[in-house]
């Protein structure tokens, strides 16, 4: 992909500088130093890229302790919340999930209740979503790791096993 650019980009000069192409040159100038400098951007950009490596994952040596938050807003679909919520449980690393239930709804904690969820909700309105997800961390959570999906994030089942040893 980055030679295909490298060509999409040589192409694009060799037609820009055509001088039949340059009509005001004051502007043609500018356009000029402002497309060089955008090239010069994404050919250090597309370097960088090119280098990028994945780490060996350690061997792990320590089980961590893992909270798992979601979030709940009045108004969102249940469906995509009980299905984020399922997801998070499926997860092959041992964890705790909580839902951040910004309306303490009855039915999400029956729902939370009947799949070992454990159910957060707060009094206040404070600080919008993040402030829900620290009242969570404050007075409930207690792992080593916490991670925070989005209730619309449905994370693979073993999305932490090879994450977590870099935690090490």
């Amino acid at each position: 992909m980055i030679l295909l650019g490298i060509f999409s980009i040589l192409n694009f000069l060799i037609f820009f500088f055509q001088p039949e192409h340059v009509g005001n040159v004051p502007l043609y100038v500018l356009l000029t130093i402002t497309i060089l400098y955008s090239v010069l951007k994404k050919l250090y950009m597309w370097y960088n890229y090119s280098n990028i490596s994945v780490p060996e994952i350690p061997e792990s040596k320590k089980d961590f302790k893992v909270d798992i938050l979601t979030t709940y807003f009045p108004g969102e679909p249940y469906q995509m919340t009980n299905t984020t919520l399922d997801a998070i449980n499926e997860n092959t690393y041992p964890h705790t999930t909580y839902l951040c239930d910004e309306a303490d709804d009855p039915y999400l904690k029956e729902f939370c209740a009947a799949n070992g969820i454990v159910h957060v909700t707060r009094d206040n309105r404070k600080d919008a979503k993040a402030g829900n997800i620290n009242n969570a961390l404050k007075k409930h959570a207690t792992g080593d790791i916490c991670v925070v999906l989005d209730p619309d994030h449905i994370p693979e089942p073993n999305f932490l096993d090879p994450i977590l040893p870099h935690f090490e």
